[in-house]
């Protein structure tokens, strides 16, 4: 077993809405950060006053910093706070006033608005193409968008006013089979999912020596064991399926019954509707098989990592760490069932 290592510094500069430095930030209490399903936040940030941070002007990015490498953590958008009036210890000394508390997320709060303009798939365009136009008619231009080549049979629309550009672009991407999140650089990405057979260890953790707690296995056994995904038309449907293999314990095989989960997808022919529904079984949250399990914190972790647990292969879904002082990295991943 480790210990938990000795928090390095964290270094917060105020960026413009261009991402250009401005200014830093020394917090009276930095919180703690997260990332689930690749969405990045932090909670309970507090700011001293007149710290010089604009929460509707202004961005965050922490950075840690340690052994002269620095490590960006993201792009953090103010998206709550309140002001509480509170006794507190400032670099001049103890006084009291009214000290701001912010919870942040990344730029994925940024598009979690509602679209402006009506935006639709016609047929035969491709998914890449609408990803692409949504990001920068949302005014992020970096971003690094996988090309999916794949049109609809029947046109796809999202609302003025009722959908958010965040919500079509998980639409587009979760239909054929990938991931959208921003990366520690504030860069949005969209990418293909691997297939299970297609994954790369990230990292690689042992009870031995990395994993600083023993492990929590979770088990449920109505988790889903097939994946379907389904496109084309009433008439003409197209369906993909992914099934667990057989020697999964929540698999068709052992079980004896099937556990669907069961959505449409923009896939104009089979092979990428079977993708489809491959991406969602690796990506599932709710895996019948789980592992919790803690490590010291690397400040590196993206999203969506590959990691081994004693062998075994997981992806995570979620990580944490408290930015207060020593800490630990919790992790939690669902099992991957290689075929």
């Amino acid at each position: 077993m480790g210990d938990p290592q000795t928090f390095a510094a964290v270094r917060w500069d105020v960026l413009d809405g261009d991402n250009q430095t401005v200014g830093t930030v020394v917090p009276a209490d930095s919180g703690t950060f997260s990332s689930k399903e690749g969405v990045r936040q932090v909670r309970g940030m507090r700011l001293f006053p007149g710290s010089g941070f604009d929460p509707y002007a202004s961005r965050l990015r922490p950075t840690w910093v340690e052994g002269g490498v620095d490590t960006p953590l993201g792009i953090f958008v103010a998206v709550a706070g309140n002001d509480e009036w509170v006794r507190y210890q400032n670099p001049s000394g103890p006084t009291v006033g009214y000290v701001e508390t912010w919870d942040l997320q990344d730029l994925t709060a940024r598009l979690d608005v509602p679209l402006l303009a009506s935006v639709g798939l016609a047929q035969g365009a491709t998914v890449s193409d609408l990803i692409v136009e949504l990001l920068e008619a949302a005014g992020i231009v970096d971003h690094e968008v996988t090309f999916f080549p794949v049109g609809v049979v029947e046109p796809a629309t999202w609302e003025q006013g009722r959908d958010t550009t965040l919500g079509a672009v998980a639409d587009l991407v979760d239909t054929v089979g990938g991931r959208f999140f921003f990366d520690a650089d504030g860069v949005a990405i969209a990418e293909a999912t691997p297939a299970p057979g297609d994954l790369s260890v990230d990292r690689v953790y042992d009870t031995d020596g990395t994993i600083l707690e023993a492990p929590v296995y979770g088990r449920d056994p109505f988790a889903a064991n097939r994946w379907e995904r389904v496109g084309g038309t009433d008439v003409a449907p197209i369906v993909g399926t992914y099934d667990l293999p057989a020697d999964a314990a929540n698999s068709y095989a052992n079980r004896g019954f099937v556990v669907l989960d069961r959505r449409d997808t923009v896939a104009t022919d089979s092979a990428t509707a079977t993708a489809a529904a491959q991406a969602a079984a690796v990506d599932a949250v709710g895996s019948a098989d789980t592992v919790d399990f803690s490590t010291v914190v690397e400040p590196a972790t993206g999203a969506w990592e590959c990691v081994s647990v004693d062998g075994v292969l997981y992806v995570e879904s979620s990580w944490a760490y408290d930015l207060r002082g020593d800490s630990q990295q919790t992790h939690t991943a669902g099992r991957v069932f290689v075929p």
